[in-house]
């Protein structure tokens, strides 16, 4: 397993990939090939190597400087990329199957490269599409030398794996447009879990926050995850604007370049309905995800709908946003 994410790391993608890791770890011999923590955990230095729920953690040296300072974050990828690659050239063996994930965008790059010299199989694991990600943030225009380059490096990735895992059926269909009709036959759909080990359903009344926010007797939209650039947090902030009106009272949760730009946006505009908040532990889940009746992370931030079941507000209310 590779990738700079990885347990102590709560952050969605350290947490899938080691919850992935230690499954795995039941019937194979399982290694994980990571950095020191960059973000939740971000200035926790976890040992260089140690064994975790069967999985054996070695961690490269990397500087972890502050991710929501874009040229920061561009060496913490630099640095823990290639670091990645040196050891991988020494660690993969012939026979190896490794899994890499897609961020930092370098690293899927130089995992392959070190697969292919060390006879290893590989599988990408794709949390981010690019350069469809980057266009629609506003950081590229479509048409550009960048995006052009990038378009052509991530076809030639995706042709150069073994295998391609993909989160739900609409990536299924843009990495295929990608692949061409003659590669599907590698590309997989695995969608990532709700762990029912530590959520359970429970009725609002439950739930500590909503009690002290005095949330019981409204309903309440909830986004919980990264803020970061690729990020529509410009969306969520608009539905809450438009929505003011209406019993509904919005939570915010989480870290991110965009933070600073959403607590500003909820002054300024005087949204007193949203409450921001910073990143909430995997053990406070119960009480932040209870309190909510509609929910979405960074993942669905980035769609094109969401569904509300059961709203008690009447469709007018909300088809102002239906766009």
């Amino acid at each position: 397993m590779v990738s700079e994410l990885y347990y102590p790391e709560e952050t969605s993608t350290g947490y899938v990939l080691t919850k992935i890791a230690e499954g795995l770890a039941d019937r194979y011999s399982v290694h994980a090939l990571c950095s020191q923590p960059t973000y939740s955990s971000r200035g926790h230095r976890a040992p260089a190597r140690e064994t975790h729920n069967g999985v054996q953690i070695e961690r490269v040296w990397g500087v972890t400087l502050n991710k929501n300072v874009l040229w920061q974050r561009v060496l913490n990828a630099l640095t823990i990329s290639t670091s990645i690659l040196v050891r991988a050239l020494r660690r993969f063996q012939r026979g190896d199957v490794v899994l890499v994930v897609t961020n930092p965008p370098l690293l899927p790059f130089v995992t392959v490269a070190a697969c292919k010299i060390r006879g290893a199989g590989c599988v990408l694991i794709v949390h981010d599409v690019y350069p469809e990600v980057v266009v629609a943030a506003g950081m590229a225009r479509r048409n550009s030398a960048t995006v052009r380059l990038m378009r052509a490096a991530t076809r030639w990735l995706y042709r150069k794996v073994d295998r391609v895992v993909v989160l739900g059926r609409d990536m299924e269909t843009l990495i295929a447009r990608k692949l061409g009709t003659g590669n599907m036959s590698k590309v997989a759909v695995i969608p990532n879990w709700g762990d029912i080990e530590v959520v359970s359903p429970a009725p609002k009344e439950t739930s500590p926050t909503a009690q002290k926010l005095d949330l019981l007797g409204q309903f309440v939209v909830q986004y919980a995850g990264n803020m970061g650039r690729t990020h529509g947090m410009e969306d969520v902030m608009e539905a809450a604007r438009r929505l003011r009106s209406e019993s509904i009272h919005w939570m915010v949760l989480g870290s991110g370049a965009k933070r600073p730009w959403v607590e500003a946006y909820v002054a300024r505009e005087g949204l007193r309905h949203v409450t921001v908040d910073g990143i909430r532990s995997r053990e406070d889940q119960q009480d932040f995800l209870s309190q909510v009746d509609a929910e979405g992370d960074d993942a669905l931030v980035i769609g094109y709908s969401i569904v509300i079941e059961n709203c008690p507000y009447p469709k007018s209310a909300l088809s102002r946003y239906s766009d």
